[in-house]
């Protein structure tokens, strides 16, 4: 068989704002990849939704744009990938009942207010989560509240991705690393909590069947000859099949650091090792795609926060980079605290002050949040992924401010890339993507240290509203 028409597997991501598609070679090569914008709708100012339609229309034309460019070659697999968070509700024939809730919803606040005063501790603890709107277990309430003739038509309360794959094979299920994420799964049990259903007034009936997340959950026919009979795997969280996509690069990365729009700071649990629910509830602790678990902390703001003010000051990303590095550690005393704003302004605070401060304050929100959660600095490497890495001073930044040497993982798309990797488990065709590794050494940096220190304290105004906020 030539290179030019051997099969591939292909990797479907749904996220928030965009659907991508990843085709991998036996090899583990990207031959080609898609991406189409998704809009979302606000019927409220805190409302975030999307009809399921649009979603199919974005993987239509996905699958049109794949088969003009792997002709001739055929799909022998797909793994599917989502946001996760959201909620759908499907009839008997997987229908989409009403839009689609996605996380950045708020209209189950009060429901999560309940939830956080009223649910029995035990319960609290075996979800091993931050209560939040945004999450399944909450929009299902409050649906039932607000709209129980919906509820009553439904069949099964999906995750975004479970829903999106309806349109390749029928049968509703969900697997261990989405549903873990929704409020509604018992870490202790590794399955839906029913008990947390009894007490708050949730139908039981309407949580699909778990599976596992590389099972192959039927074979579709796809369209402009990209496949007959070609097999769909269960797939996973958005995160969980990024962490999956680094470890099989690197099977011994533990600790995941991902810089994007927001921050994510992941520790993956040894094989051996089964823990209990956390402790504390500000750690979000959910399943992997292989039978085990991660810990992450989220925060809100990272890339974000640093386009926007690349945004404000009216210069591009390169600018800012290269201001930042060229200002001393410390930025002449002003400190940045993303979300919340600057202290330390003076009158002669200038351009470059403010560029260093806003990276300033970004690695050292990481800094702060490990140091939270009991981390030793410099305990171990930290594989780094995501676009606010790709800079060589961001790197460097983080290595000195963390203590830890930084592994800098080139691979793009990384959860639509982990969902053609699980599709490669499920068919027993497994194999590893190409990906260039740029390693990072810390050195000692005392002022950048002092600056943190300084930062951090917590007698500061705006370090108590960054800490509360």
């Amino acid at each position: 068989m030539s290179l030019s028409s051997e099969p591939v597997l292909v990797g479907i991501d749904l996220g928030t704002s965009g659907l991508k598609c990843v085709a991998l070679d036996r090899n583990g090569r990207t031959v080609t990849e898609t991406e189409r914008p998704l809009r979302n709708a606000a019927p409220t100012p805190d409302a975030c939704e999307i009809d399921v339609a649009v979603w199919r229309r974005a993987l239509d034309e996905s699958f049109e744009q794949l088969a003009r460019e792997l002709a001739p070659r055929t799909v022998e697999g797909i793994g599917l990938s989502g946001q996760m968070h959201g909620l759908v509700l499907v009839d008997t024939d997987g229908t989409a009942l009403r839009p689609a809730i996605l996380w950045p919803d708020r209209r189950a606040r009060s429901v999560s207010d309940a939830w956080r005063d009223e649910l029995d501790p035990s319960i609290r603890s075996q979800l091993a989560n931050p209560i939040a709107p945004g999450m399944a277990g909450p929009m299902l309430e409050w649906l039932t509240d607000r709209e129980p003739e919906v509820v009553a038509r439904a069949a099964a309360a999906l995750s975004p991705k479970d829903a999106l794959r309806l349109a390749l094979v029928p049968g509703v299920a969900a697997e261990r690393s989405d549903a873990s994420a929704t409020l509604l799964w018992n870490a202790e049990t590794d399955d839906w909590h029913r008990r947390l259903c009894d007490a708050r007034g949730i139908d039981p009936a309407l949580l699909p069947p778990i599976v596992a997340s590389a099972s192959i959950v039927g074979r579709t026919r796809l369209p402009h000859g990209l496949g007959s009979d070609v097999p769909v795997v269960a797939g996973g969280a958005d995160t969980a099949l990024a962490v999956h996509a680094l470890r099989t690069v690197d099977p011994t990365a533990r600790r995941l650091l991902n810089l994007g729009t927001g921050i994510q700071i992941i520790d993956v649990d040894p094989p051996d090792e089964r823990r209990g629910p956390e402790a504390d509830q500000r750690l979000r602790r959910y399943a992997t795609v292989d039978g085990g678990h991660y810990s992450m902390i989220a925060l809100a703001h990272g890339g974000l926060a640093l386009e926007s003010l690349a945004r404000i000051l009216g210069i591009d990303w390169d600018r800012l980079v290269a201001l930042a590095e060229t200002t001393p550690a410390g930025a002449n005393g002003l400190r940045f605290y993303p979300g919340v704003g600057f202290d330390g302004l003076r009158t002669t605070t200038d351009v470059g002050d403010l560029a260093r401060s806003g990276f300033e304050g970004v690695v050292f929100s990481i800094r702060q949040a490990l140091e939270q959660f009991g981390s030793q600095l410099g305990s171990e490497p930290i594989t780094l992924a995501g676009g606010g890495g790709r800079s060589a001073f961001v790197r460097q930044l983080l290595a000195d401010t963390l203590h830890s040497p930084i592994d800098r993982v080139e691979l793009r798309s990384a959860s639509a890339v982990g969902a053609a990797l699980l599709a490669a488990v499920g068919t027993e065709r497994p194999c590893t993507p190409a990906a260039a590794h740029v390693g990072v050494e810390p050195c000692p940096d005392a002022a950048l240290d002092s600056a943190y220190e300084v930062w951090a304290d917590p007698s500061t105004p705006l370090a108590i509203a960054f800490a509360h906020r």
